[in-house]
């Protein structure tokens, strides 16, 4: 490995492939051997060490309890054979580098530098999570959003506003907001969109507006999932398809509109989009956060009873409060609020969005450019 110079290319985890672009100049690969830009891989390695000790510490420095005495079966936790150190089952423990790294979602596009990063890093002679007898921060942040979902819905039915359980709420939804901030992942962006909305009606309209498909006015609002009863938010999909699978579910009217909208300028959202099912230390500084916004996610996507609708509180209360509080910055100097969120349909891949503009406001963001009928 010394003096070896490493392909920027060949690293396909974010925070590893973005660390060594920042690092890199051009010259000549020693794994792929094509002229591109690289870096020497003892600095990279250096920084993935940095990133495996930011979650793994030696077991004598963790305070793991040792016997030798007592064979890997005797009690609940990992043993070696005639004895070894005391880890809770949910707990990792690694005394081999490539176990770790493929366990992690480590991935590069070369055996022999796998095969180099491993044994560099070799000299760990044995690993644990840290803190294992605690919680870590994936596990702090799911405590985290079990706590709001179960504090929101006992709150919400004693009639308390998402105001007030936001005050409530203060000190978890604060270190959310942070760790938004500091993530890599991209979760705020600056795009684009267009998207499709389905309207309902029991009555066919004899003439169609921009108002008459666009976000409902207040007093036709009802509780949904990301917006209380009162608010009006404009829903909408990339798809045209979901968004029909959406209208279909109300049976009670006759008429169905579909508009297509542009953006009139791009908007500022934060994308919760794309999460991957297999989180990786070595992708996102914030990884916990992600498995906070995977549980987020899942609770959008997952059928409520109208007669149930208390239950959306918690996503309710988790949209208003970025939608109120996270900010969008251009620039060092200049930052905006959001103008919505992004998200997967529960329907099928397809993107949707819930977007803060109001009836009225709406026309200042949104173009219609056309519309279409379904009658039932």
């Amino acid at each position: 490995m010394p003096g070896k110079s490493v392909a920027v290319h060949l690293f396909k985890n974010k925070l590893v492939k973005e660390f060594a672009f920042q690092h890199s100049f051009d010259g000549v690969c020693d794994y792929c051997g094509k002229k591109t830009k690289v870096l020497p891989l003892s600095i990279v390695v250096g920084y993935i060490d940095g990133i495996i000790g930011g979650y793994y510490g030696d077991p004598d420095e963790e305070g793991v309890g040792w016997d030798s005495t007592l064979d890997r079966n005797a009690i609940s936790g990992f043993h070696s054979e005639g004895g070894g150190y005391i880890v809770p089952n949910n707990r990792a423990y690694f005394d081999e580098m490539s176990e770790l790294l493929l366990r992690n979602g480590f991935v590069v596009e070369s055996d022999s530098l796998w095969t180099d990063i491993a044994s560099a890093l070799s000299y760990h002679a044995r690993l644990v999570e840290r803190d294992p007898y605690g919680l870590n921060p994936a596990e702090i942040r799911w405590v985290d959003w079990q706590m709001i979902k179960s504090r929101a819905i006992g709150m919400a039915r004693e009639g308390k506003s998402l105001g007030k359980i936001i005050s409530i709420e203060a000190a978890r939804l604060d270190y959310l907001r942070k760790d938004v901030y500091q993530a890599i992942y991209p979760f705020q962006v600056k795009r684009d969109l267009l998207l499709y909305r389905a309207v309902n009606y029991q009555d066919k309209l004899s003439h169609v507006v921009f108002t008459n498909i666009t976000s409902p006015p207040a007093s036709k609002t009802r509780e949904m999932r990301m917006s209380k009863k009162g608010d009006s938010v404009f829903y909408g999909s990339t798809n045209i398809e979901t968004t029909k699978k959406e209208a279909s579910m109300d049976n009670s009217s006759r008429y169905t509109y579909i508009g297509k909208f542009v953006t009139k300028h791009p908007l500022r959202l934060l994308d919760l989009t794309g999460i991957p099912n297999q989180l990786s230390i070595f992708d996102q500084k914030q990884y916990h956060l992600l498995a906070f916004f995977r549980d987020f996610c899942k609770a959008i996507s997952e059928y409520v009873p109208e007669q149930d609708a208390i239950n959306y509180a918690p996503t309710q209360l988790i949209t208003y409060y970025f939608r109120k509080e996270l900010k969008h910055y251009d620039d060092e100097t200049k930052s905006f609020p959001i103008d919505g969120i992004l998200y997967s349909s529960s329907k099928d891949c397809a993107m949707n969005a819930v977007l803060f503009f109001n009836n009225e406001r709406s026309a200042d963001h949104l173009e219609l450019l056309e519309w279409q009928l379904i009658e039932h």
